[in-house]
């Protein structure tokens, strides 16, 4: 991937201009680490969102008259989500409450 990335810069700013394109970019990776917190709060917000997706989904699917399996897999699915992002736990606290009083 960078062959292709390299050859479009040297043909777009030339090649010494490409030289210091790398360079002020390896400097600011480097120096700006903010991008690289960035980076990583984005796949765990991603993250976090797809889990939590399909942890709703197969809540929806779920009754009191569901095989044991599918509460299992809910229980480790939502364990796996609340280990990736802890502020999920207040939605299953909340679908929690919404399962109680539904049922009376």
């Amino acid at each position: 991937m960078d062959k292709p990335i390299g050859s479009f810069g040297k043909q777009v700013i030339g090649f010494y201009g490409f030289l210091g394109a790398i360079n002020l970019a390896g400097w600011a990776w480097a120096c700006w680490v903010y991008e690289a917190v960035v980076c990583m709060r984005v796949w765990e917000s991603s993250l976090s969102a797809f889990l939590l997706m399909l942890t709703v989904w197969l809540l929806l699917h779920l009754d009191t008259k569901s095989p044991f399996v599918h509460w299992i897999s809910f229980g480790v699915l939502a364990g796996v989500s609340a280990l990736t992002n802890t502020t999920l736990l207040s939605v299953f606290a909340g679908v929690g409450f919404w399962f109680l009083v539904g049922d009376s």
